[in-house]
Formats: C-alpha cells, structure tokens, sequence
C-alpha cells in the first residue's frame, strides 16, 4: 500500500460496494495513508493518484485506475435491496448515526414490474462488464464478508490487526418483513438466474 494508489470499486449497487471502499479506506489509514473517496454521484474524470472511486457505471473502467474490486452478489438480492431503500431512507446505515433506522420496518407492497426492471438492469451489467475484467481485476461476493467484514482484508492479502472504522450494516429484519406481498414477489423470482459468477457471455 501506498499514497499513490487508485482504486476502482465498482458493481452495480447494492452489492456491499460501499462496504469494500470503507474496509479498504481504513485499511489504508491503519497505515497513516488517506485515500479521497469519489462517490459514485460526481462528475467522470480520468483516475489520481491516492483516490477511491465508487463507481456503478462500467464506463468507468476507461478512467485509467492502477487496482480494480469488482463487487458481485446474487441478482435477486441487490434487486430486492434497490427496492427496500427508498422505504429504509438512507442509502447506508451506520450504527452512529441511524440507530433508529436500523431497528425500524416499514412494510409495503412491491411491484413485481419493479423488482424485474431492477433485476434485468444488473443481470445487463454483468453481461455487459465481462469485456472489461482483467486477470487483475479481484472479484468479491457480498457472501464471503455479510457476516465479517474483515473478510475483505484477507482477500486483498491485507493482516491488520487495528480495528477497524465503523462500516455500514444490513438493512433491518427479512424481505417478508418489508414486503406484503413477498409470497407473490418470490413466485416471480423462483426461477430466474442469481449466480453473477455464471452471468458473464463467454458462459
């Protein structure tokens, strides 16, 4: 690690993305290193040194950034996750500041129109990403760190053993707790793809 490194996180949200900037940014301070973070609500400009650029927009591989975290999860659960945040209100819960948010539930009715337009849109991201990953792009699925965070950090072959900054949690309770009509969304879902790992079109 050092100060001019630039890294690329990139997904096509709700993938635990901004979880990988904020374990890789605290990895780095851990090290007396501070890496600016651009979120993925900015301009596009070609990479800087000593920056981390979240991004949801493949066109971003072209900005010339030295490493790359490409951050996958199941299509079905980021879907679902696009459409639990409006009702939730913050795009990322943190234990500090939404202590109130974090235990509250609003239960509502979801479109499936909606869960499949969301669907659709990732599985086109991954189709449409595979032409961009490199042998050096490091590929992490919210599965191997939902639980343990600090799991990122062995798989960048970092040991720290500072803790770690506070990180964003989970959203609240289970689908079936938000949505009404889960029985309805899960029949519509049942049988469509999840595996991002298998989406790309060389397979």
């Amino acid at each position: 690690m050092n100060k001019n490194d630039s890294w690329l996180i990139i997904g096509p949200g709700r993938t635990g993305s901004k979880v990988i900037v904020d374990i890789l940014r605290s990895a780095y301070m851990q090290e007396n290193i501070y890496l600016a973070y651009i979120s993925p609500i900015r301009a596009r400009a070609p990479a800087r040194s000593g920056t981390i650029l979240h991004s949801h927009n493949i066109n971003d591989f072209s900005l010339g950034y030295e490493k790359c975290i490409l951050s996958t999860r199941n299509y079905i659960e980021s879907a679902i996750s696009w459409c639990i945040q409006p009702h939730v209100g913050e795009w990322h819960l943190y234990s500090d500041l939404h202590k109130e948010k974090m235990s509250r539930i609003t239960q509502f009715v979801l479109d499936p129109n909606l869960v499949l337009e969301k669907y659709n849109s990732i599985k086109t991201f991954y189709c449409d990403i595979d032409k961009y990953i490199t042998p050096d792009t490091i590929t992490i699925d919210y599965s191997e760190f939902c639980n343990n965070p600090s799991a990122i950090l062995y798989r960048l072959g970092l040991d720290l053993n500072t803790p770690l900054d506070v990180i964003p949690s989970k959203n609240p309770g289970t689908y079936s707790d938000w949505i009404l009509n889960w029985d309805e969304i899960q029949s519509v879902l049942d049988n469509l793809h999840t595996d991002p790992i298998d989406t790309p079109t060389t397979k």
